[in-house]
């Protein structure tokens, strides 16, 4: 739920009410889907788009490289 909460704010472009959305939903996702479920990609790509749109270019380079990791998984 949280995750979808960040996308829609993402769409707004209302980016800081995303990122507060898309910070909290790994931690809770992971937590009760374990943390090699297949979401756990989206956690993070999510992360890096939002820092991507904001312009903060390093660290949505590592949120996608976490998100690289985690596909590594599948």
């Amino acid at each position: 739920m949280l995750m979808l909460h960040g996308l829609v704010h993402d769409a707004r472009g209302e980016l800081d009410q995303a990122k507060n959305y898309h910070e909290r939903a790994p931690a809770i996702g992971e937590k009760l889907l374990g943390p090699d479920h297949v979401d756990a990609v989206s956690f993070y790509n999510n992360l890096g788009e939002v820092y991507r749109a904001k312009g903060e270019l390093d660290q949505a380079r590592d949120y996608h490289e976490r998100a690289l990791a985690k596909r590594g998984n599948y």
